[in-house]
């Protein structure tokens, strides 16, 4: 929560003091102030200290305060800043040493003690607090305010200054709402100055709309400050000056006409802050005039330099300003405040540079914010995808089931995280349990992840291969491989220990595959050896984890196996058992290491079917129930609340009971979070667009059939052919998604896929080791709740039955070394044929390939059979003649 300070020094100055000074505080929300009244002496050794100051400011900076009537010398409103001297420099320090401690004796006083100690009474170290100075004194607008020692207590309070007399403007029309910041950023004058950065910044922005205009007439400046839409920000950069109560800004570099005054746009400028302009950012020297100028016109907020300030310091407060409030999304006092601060690093070449930016504001509007101005901020929840370690600062809800995930983690050697699809066990693992390892002091954490897919040896060993490549391994030594295979075993043997490195040599096969394949890079040549050290052996991963802990004392494995019924529903059964015990034994024998799995509850029977891995997981399996409706509130409302975005008054418990007790919506809920988040408005989330969205329930459909709808009729077509091929089918169990490789979806399909991927129905990826590019179904919730690709299912699940066995007859016929005692015969050669008649364009290259082997091997079979039989008949022939004419000849005789 924010609050707000206004201090109105009232009449007087520092000669003569403030007789009444009074001071207000607001909270937010809270419409109604208190105020606490008080006074301040007189000051004249602060007068006597500011002037010197500023003159010293100028001096060490080396800017002359000489005015030349001609433009083309105007480079001298800007600072020389290579102008400095060490002695200069000492003597501006201990002048600014010398002015904060008079401004906080004078604020020590005794006549403004009741302020100060009725403010901190009220106020809070870890609120933001605005602490705004009310006056038009040019002196005190000038002075360090915020190096009085009250803010050292309050470490979110930043100060601003006002007029004392302000007002609200009422917009002329409502705004309306809109998903960008409409910028307009005016660069004038530059000589001297290089703007190309301010522009990069600006550009960079996403969600900004910008409209540059460069070397502008006071016609262009003008007729753009009136257009309509209006603007959020004005962003002036180039030169500029204070002249009494108002500014000058130099928006040309002609030789007349070039420089106006804020009274000279008064019309336009008043027309735009109608139109809804809210910020002046003044990125240019001497900017209190034009500060007080705009102020006078109720503009709510306006952020100038006190002094003229050098073209690097503009730049660098800049840039850290809009990372902070554009990006950050920090509030305007805090975007500030921070950039200030950062400012504080150039002050060795730039003294006094974290004095010179201030905000003016017109305590009678809220200040702006990036997300009231229109910007979007990022969503913070996750749609069909898996919360992952990037995210942890967004992951609410399984704080309970994290903490004793971890615990065992760190106790057990084998720990199951067994749910519901959709329960999130991913996320937990990935966002919840790896961030809080690596926060352990006591022991550093080495972890690696792979997911089975249909070839669990090959993704196993990409994942062992990380401790060899990774650069956060905490080795101390970390091998130098060189390309080759001696390189390889090298850094095999430097990691993993020298007999797992002769093991991963064991063969010529692979020693000939490398010379064939010279190209091959480091990482993929420590995978082929790691691979096939691990089907040869199923204590190789035993072996590898005690060689690596072995180097690498206080250090604990975690190895994550995510998805881990992909062993059930993707590998083949005849690799299945081989997968298991290399793992149960790392799990039994390894030291320092901890297996982590996920798995879905429904495949739970499967895992128990083999005793050794049931016997494993007795003790070791924690349950991952649906969320409670506590932590279901804190999933929705928590990020949301980072990004300073709010529901409306029960929307949460809306959405909640939509979620219902059902288990495996959380995906759908993200979904719907993230389809919601794309229509917040001024920084809320609606009832009514929750509404248009379907819902919980409905919203991935809704979003699903739209894409859909936007396809032409042929990519409709090829659409059910790609969904069906990312779908896996096998009897006795629930259809799940499948990984599918380029060839397999038809390479004249992969535009179709991009474009999927693009709206969130498909993830593409690609595999290192093999150098394939893969796509797959977002997320499995899109098969249970998409009508149309359930009735795909219930049509054409005959094919895709046939194609998964087709599939692996041929892994199996690969793995026999393409013996053609292992191609299709009979029946199953009479099922391939009817489907190459009927869906010959849904089949791969390889699939294609197959049949055609078997069918040629049949029609071989066949013309020796009909040969033999040809042959076996002549031979009959032969034998019934040579009968027939000893029969005669017998007769004869």
């Amino acid at each position: 929560m924010s609050k707000s300070v206004v201090i109105s020094l009232g009449s007087g100055d520092l000669n003569n003091g403030f007789p009444n000074v009074t001071a207000r505080l607001w909270s937010l929300g809270n419409s109604l102030p208190q105020q606490f009244i008080g006074s301040l002496p007189a000051a004249p050794s602060l007068v006597k200290v500011c002037r010197n100051w500023q003159l010293f400011y100028k001096n060490v900076c080396g800017r002359q305060l000489l005015r030349s009537l001609l433009i083309e010398e105007d480079d001298e409103l800007e600072i020389d800043e290579d102008a400095i001297t060490n002695v200069s420099v000492v003597c501006f320090h201990e002048l600014c040493q010398k002015i904060q401690e008079d401004i906080n004796d004078w604020l020590k006083s005794f006549e403004f003690l009741n302020i100060e100690l009725q403010l901190r009474s009220r106020l809070h170290p870890s609120e933001e607090i605005h602490f705004i100075i009310e006056t038009n004194d040019d002196l005190l607008r000038r002075l360090p305010w915020h190096r009085w020692d009250f803010f050292n207590d309050y470490p979110l309070a930043e100060m601003a200054l006002s007029q004392p007399e302000y007002k609200r403007r009422e917009y002329s029309q409502p705004k309306l709402p809109r998903k960008k910041v409409r910028i307009l950023a005016v660069l004038g004058n530059s000589q001297g100055i290089d703007l190309e950065t301010e522009i990069s910044f600006l550009s960079s922005l996403e969600d900004a709309e910008l409209v540059f205009l460069v070397n502008p007439s006071r016609q262009q400046f003008n007729t753009l400050l009136w257009e309509n839409p209006g603007w959020d920000i004005l962003f002036f950069a180039g030169h500029s000056q204070t002249e009494g109560e108002t500014g000058r800004i130099y928006i040309n570099e002609n030789k007349t006409n070039n420089n106006l005054t804020i009274g000279q746009l008064e019309e336009a400028l008043k027309a735009a802050i109608d139109n809804g302009l809210q910020l002046a950012i003044f990125n240019s020297c001497d900017g209190l005039g034009l500060a007080s100028a705009l102020e006078k016109l109720s503009i709510p907020a306006v952020i100038v330099m006190r002094e003229p300030v050098p073209n690097v310091v503009a730049q660098e407060f800049f840039k850290h300003f809009l990372e902070a409030f554009a990006i950050e999304r920090l509030s305007l006092y805090l975007a500030v405040q921070q950039a200030r601060r950062k400012l504080q690093g150039l002050e060795d070449d730039f003294p006094g540079a974290s004095w010179l930016p201030v905000i003016c504001q017109n305590p009678a509007v809220e200040p702006p914010s990036w997300l009231k101005l229109g910007g979007v901020p990022p969503c913070p929840y996750r749609g069909l995808f898996a919360f992952q370690e990037e995210d942890t600062h967004l992951f609410f809800g399984r704080e309970q089931f994290t903490q004793d995930l971890e615990t065992a983690s760190k106790r057990k050697p084998l720990v199951a995280v067994v749910g519901p699809s959709g329960s999130g066990k991913s996320s937990v693992v990935f966002a919840g349990l790896i961030p809080r390892l690596r926060q352990d002091s006591n022991v550093g954490w080495q972890i690696v992840s792979f997911r089975p897919g249909n070839n669990p040896f090959e993704a196993l060993a990409g994942a062992m291969a990380e401790l060899t490549l990774s650069p956060d391994s905490p080795k101390e030594d970390c091998p130098v491989v060189e390309d080759s295979p001696s390189g390889v075993t090298q850094a095999i043997a430097s990691s993993f220990g020298e007999a797992l490195s002769l093991l991963c040599f064991q063969g010529d096969n692979l020693n000939k595959y490398i010379n064939q394949n010279p190209k091959l890079n480091i990482r993929r040549l420590i995978e082929l050896k790691l691979e096939i050290a691990l089907r040869q052996d199923n204590k190789a991963l035993y072996k590898i984890i005690e060689s690596f802990v072995q180097q690498n004392p206080k250090t604990r494995l975690l190895l994550i196996a995510d998805q881990f019924e992909e062993l059930y529903t993707l590998c083949p059964e005849e690799e299945r058992q081989g997968i298991l015990d290399t793992l149960l034994n790392a799990v039994r024998l390894a030291p320092a290491f901890t297996l982590v799995l996920t798995l879905r509850s429904d495949f739970y029977g499967y895992v128990l079917s083999y005793r050794p891995f049931s016997d494993a997981l007795q003790g070791a399996v924690l349950n991952l129930e649906p969320m409670s409706r506590e932590e279901l509130r804190a999933a929705i409302e928590q990020p949301a609340a980072q990004m300073q975005v709010r529901l409306e008054n029960e929307l949460t418990n809306k959405i909640i009971n939509d979620v219902g007790e059902q288990s495996g919506r959380l995906p759908l809920l993200e979904f719907a979070l993230t389809q919601l988040w794309s229509k917040q408005t001024d920084g809320w989330l609606a009832h009514q667009d929750y509404k248009e969205i379907g819902g919980v329930d409905e919203a991935l459909a809704i979003h699903a059939e739209a894409v859909y709808a936007q396809l032409c009729e042929a990519d409709r077509t090829r659409a059910r052919r790609v969904f069906m091929q990312l779908v896996c089918l096998k009897e006795g169990m629930e259809a799940t998604r499948r990984l599918a490789t380029r060839d397999q979806v038809k390479s004249e399909n992969w535009d179709l896929v991009t474009r999927l991927a693009d709206a969130r129905l498909m993830v593409t990826n690609h595999n290192e080791s093999s150098g394939e590019e893969t796509v797959e179904i977002v997320h499995e919730a899109l098969i249970r709740s998409w009508g149309r690709l359930e009735q795909w299912i219930q049509l054409d699940g005959g094919f895709r039955h046939w194609q998964e066995q087709l599939r692996s007859a041929i892994r199996q016929w690969e793995s026999s070394g393409q013996d053609e005692g292992a191609l299709l015969r009979a029946k199953p050669l009479a099922d391939a044929q009817y489907w190459q008649h009927k869906r010959i364009d849904e089949l791969s290259v390889g699939e294609k390939h197959f049949i055609e082997l078997s069918l040629a091997l049949r029609d071989n079979e066949l013309k020796k059979h009909k040969r033999r039989r040809q042959r076996q008949l002549t031979i009959l022939g032969l034998i019934a003649g040579l009968i027939l004419v000893l029969s005669l000849a017998l007769i004869a005789w």
